[in-house]
């Protein structure tokens, strides 16, 4: 009862970004950002990803990940190299290691920033998943196994995983399938709450 392994999208894959691996793998060097998106979206049969971030060198920037669920369909693949928040629309994003959430409409307009989300990321090598709620339409993110809380409500069903990529060396692989209910999640969780 293990459904299928996420993959990343390589139709939906900026050009500065490299997939290994069978598409489980998305690597990226040099400083010019790039975002990818999973294949499937997260729904109630697909509620949960996620990603092993490995980060060599990091963005000369704060902002090192930016990571969420986006509307594909509202994208161009264009967009997948912009800088510009206008070319993300529908889009919530976490901003991992400044600990923002950021959310904007359709148009690419921020409807919605807060700051203080999440504990701090200070290691280079972190776990972070995203688990959609499709009965209360709400976003939750986890770190190293631990729930963040709710980012996100009103967030509707079939919105696709995505990653932004500032840190100029690293890689990030998406894991196998858990949820936050699965007995090995629960036990990294424990190990994580521990320490």
């Amino acid at each position: 009862d293990n459904p299928e392994r996420l993959r990343f999208d390589p139709e939906w894959c900026a050009s500065t970004l490299h997939l290994e691996s069978g598409n489980l793998v998305v690597r990226k060097h040099g400083v010019q950002h790039g975002i990818v998106f999973a294949q499937k979206p997260l729904d109630a049969t697909t509620p949960y990803i996620e990603f092993r971030v490995t980060m060599n060198i990091p963005s000369r920037n704060k902002s090192h990940l930016f990571i969420g669920v986006v509307s594909r369909s509202k994208y161009q693949k264009d967009q997948l190299v912009s800088t510009f928040w206008k070319d993300s629309p529908s889009s919530f994003y976490w901003d991992v290691w400044s600990t923002k959430l950021i959310r904007t409409d359709e148009n690419g307009n921020q409807t919605g920033v807060a700051t203080g989300y999440g504990c701090t990321c200070e290691e280079n090598e972190t776990i972070i998943g995203i688990h959609f709620d499709y009965r209360s339409r709400s976003l939750s993110l986890y770190k190293n196994g631990l729930n963040q809380g709710v980012a996100f409500n009103n967030v509707s069903s079939g919105l696709y995983p995505a990653i932004d990529i500032w840190f100029e060396n690293g890689h990030i692989e998406i894991l196998p399938n858990k949820s936050p209910c699965n007995k090995e999640f629960l036990q990294l969780r424990r190990k994580f709450e521990v320490q």
